[in-house]
């Protein structure tokens, strides 16, 4: 998306959260098209993350429309412990609420019926999934 704001001369409506400590590249926009024009690997690039943004938008809307909400959090978790390659990985409800489109009461109310199934462990180190990939949930 901020890539893509260069091209239409206005202000990107995206953020980013570091997570752990970070170096961060900030480019003006008047160098952006010139190495566009200089280094037309650029594009390639661009259009390569474009592509896998597009991939994750279709997945996020294919288990909206198809898949129950527990399924969504789960997947959502286990997504967040391949990124961090922690498990447990440190989430709090508000968060995965606010990253699925839900409420905090609802994500609570459906940790806990999965944690009563033996699917995962909350503690104060996060949230640990038990069951293996090959399980009801992948």
């Amino acid at each position: 998306m901020t890539f893509s704001s260069i091209f239409s001369d206005y202000i990107s409506r995206i953020y980013a959260v570091a997570e752990e400590d970070s170096e961060v590249l900030l480019l003006p926009v008047s160098i952006v098209h010139e190495w566009l024009i200089k280094f037309p690997q650029i594009n390639r690039l661009f259009y390569g993350e474009y592509e896998k943004r597009f991939v994750d938008v279709m997945n996020m809307v294919n288990d909206v429309v198809f898949h129950k909400l527990d399924k969504r959090i789960l997947n959502y978790i286990k997504q967040q412990i391949s990124i961090s390659g922690n498990n447990p990985v440190k989430l709090t409800h508000k968060e995965i609420a606010n990253n699925l489109g839900t409420s905090r009461e609802v994500v609570s109310r459906v940790l806990k019926k999965v944690e009563n199934e033996g699917e995962i462990i909350q503690t104060k180190e996060g949230i640990k999934v038990l069951i293996n990939e090959n399980a009801r949930f992948s």
